[in-house]
């Protein structure tokens, strides 16, 4: 009877040991599963994070601009030092956040990123351009050192105010102090929007692109998406001006026309 117990105890003994390795090893494998996931899941998240950290590459979307300027694009993309890009203007040139400064500044940004790229809008409204220069409100921008430097300069504004020999003038004074804040700034004009039936203020403009032909400034020329200015629909994109009765400045189709014709520009396909 002795001899029958001690061989039930040993069968025992061992059935225990043999039971306890397998579920040892049934543990172990469960660890290192749950390591391997975790270790999976570590991996994918870094390597997610390594791809959305990957430079630009500005090269497939700068081709419309001029060589000076790709080339800013692509040493921010190396150097992760962002352009400074300064948009200025009239109440044209609104900051409101359904304007086309706003709504450039945001596909611009969604395109190139904000290590690549850094906008800053400054809409100086009911100010014609001798008013701005002698109140010292172009400080602000000029402060920025922009790199970029997109520039309303105020035309519509003077249009009755100020002669077109002292506009010039006075554009001549602005891109002077942007120059000397930052003497590698590259600097584009455009005009304010257009007016339906306009005599004098389209001559005006004309004279505005020359200058800036005569002075090898880049004029982006965004008159060319609108209406005719003899054509009824142009007012269609226009509201009226609360300091007086003409349709003078953008509504939100003008704003959108404008916006669509400067990321056409700034961001090639």
């Amino acid at each position: 009877m002795r001899f029958i117990i001690l061989g039930v105890v040993v069968i025992m003994s061992i059935g225990t040991i043999i039971a306890g390795h397998i579920h040892w090893k049934d543990k172990l494998a469960t660890y290192h599963g749950a390591k391997s996931s975790v270790v999976a899941e570590v991996e994918s998240k870094t390597e997610s994070e390594t791809s959305s950290s990957l430079p630009v590459d500005v090269s497939l979307y700068t081709k419309n601009l001029p060589e000076e300027v790709q080339q800013k694009f692509q040493d921010a993309a190396e150097s992760n030092t962002p352009v400074v890009f300064t948009i200025m203007g009239s109440k044209s040139t609104s900051a409101s956040e359904t304007a086309w400064p706003s709504l450039l500044k945001q596909q611009l940004t969604e395109t190139y990123g904000e290590v690549i790229l850094k906008i800053n809008i400054i809409e100086i409204p009911d100010k014609n351009s001798t008013s701005i220069i002698e109140e010292e409100l172009y400080k602000e921008a000029v402060s920025q050192k922009p790199d970029l430097v997109l520039l309303e300069p105020f035309m519509l504004q003077d249009n009755g105010e100020v002669t077109m020999e002292d506009r010039l003038k006075n554009l001549e004074f602005l891109l002077n102090e942007f120059r000397t804040s930052n003497p590698e700034a590259y600097i584009f004009l455009q005009p304010a929007n257009p007016l339906y039936q306009a005599t004098y203020y389209p001559r005006e403009i004309q004279d505005l692109a020359g200058y800036a032909t005569e002075n090898n400034i880049t004029y982006l020329n965004h008159w060319e998406a609108w209406p005719d200015l003899e054509s009824s629909e142009l007012t269609n994109y226009l509201l009226q001006d609360p300091n007086n009765s003409l349709k003078s400045i953008p509504n939100e189709a003008g704003h959108k026309l404008w916006a669509d014709y400067l990321i056409q520009y700034f961001i090639s396909e």
